[in-house]
């Protein structure tokens, strides 16, 4: 029973592992586009708070870190464009994973 309850812990120090990885790789992507993001941003919004409210949004809907970078760059890049907040306190607009 012993080897049962080590392997399942096992499991899950992977699991979290895993996500710790996945949220340091969106963070670092976020942190590089702060650039781009600038450069198209309104002067009401920052690229620090875009690229944290982006963040949280990766966070409060985990399966955004399973869409494609290029897929979740171009949806925080045309919300940067257009002034809104994806899935910001306002509630301007939304990332939302889709499939195919």
């Amino acid at each position: 029973m012993s080897t049962s309850q080590t392997a399942v812990q096992v499991r899950q120090q992977e699991e979290l592992e895993a996500k710790k990885a996945q949220k340091k790789t969106a963070w670092d992507m976020l942190t590089r586009l702060k650039p781009s993001i600038a450069a198209v941003l309104p002067h009401h919004l920052s690229p620090s708070r875009m690229a944290m409210i982006a963040f949280t949004a990766m966070q409060k809907t985990p399966k955004l870190m399973q869409c494609s970078q290029e897929s979740l760059v171009g949806s925080i890049m045309t919300a940067a464009i257009l002034g809104l907040e994806p899935s910001g306190p306002l509630g301007h607009g939304a990332l939302i994973p889709y499939w195919n």
